[in-house]
């Protein structure tokens, strides 16, 4: 049982505030500038290549960390109801009256237990989840989306698979990085790309996940 780690994730949520989208924004822009200005410097820097790799393992730490926080909103927003038979494919673990008796003592809502045993290290980990609550296929339903930037009207981003794509490889370039890192410069406009390129695959997974969390609002909320 995982009672501290839980309490650090509550802890730790509380103060980046429950915003999940715009904190994963804020680190995405962060990281797509650092990148640019690594690039504009020419790598003049003695700690280039650690930051380098700070880029890269931020900006997935930040696409995990939203993941996490909008299942804890479908948890808190929405109707119990909507939530149990999702519930039943996502979280099959088994738990002793010890277990119980350590949630209640500590005040451990079943949910955040759920919560901290998500991992979103890849794509797959988030289709397998995501897809159940909205019963199909997750990243097969961004498939056609579109949206105006508010702050350009005249800018429009449609969805394509670029955007997973470029997700999946940050996702496999941070594994390389913690793992099996080679002694290389890898950050040039083609990463900066893909960096933007995934942040707006998020942007479009919070519409979709906003829209859904908006029709199954648990009515003792709405």
């Amino acid at each position: 049982m995982r009672i501290q780690e839980i309490k650090q994730y509550r802890s730790n949520r509380a103060e980046r505030g429950a915003e999940p989208i715009k904190n994963f924004c804020n680190i995405g822009i962060e990281c797509s500038n650092a990148g640019n200005q690594l690039l504009e410097n020419n790598y003049q820097n003695e700690f280039s290549h650690l930051i380098e790799r700070s880029i890269v393992i931020s900006f997935i730490s930040a696409v995990e960390v939203y993941y996490k926080d909008i299942v804890d909103t479908i948890f808190k927003l929405c109707n119990p109801e909507f939530i149990k038979e999702p519930l039943k494919h996502i979280h099959q673990n088994k738990y002793d009256i010890n277990d119980l008796i350590d949630l209640h003592v500590n005040m451990i809502h079943p949910c955040e237990l759920v919560t901290n045993g998500l991992s979103f290290q890849n794509a797959e980990s988030i289709e397998r989840v995501f897809s159940k609550f909205l019963k199909k296929g997750f990243w097969s339903s961004l498939n056609g989306m579109k949206f105006r930037f508010k702050s350009m009207p005249e800018k429009i981003a449609v969805y394509e698979d670029k955007h997973l794509q470029s997700l999946k490889y940050l996702f496999n370039l941070r594994h390389e990085l913690i793992h099996d890192a080679a002694k290389r410069d890898f950050i040039d406009s083609d990463l900066i790309k893909h960096i933007d390129n995934a942040s707006l695959c998020i942007i479009f997974s919070n519409i979709i996940l906003l829209k859904m969390i908006n029709e199954n609002l648990d009515p003792e909320i709405k």
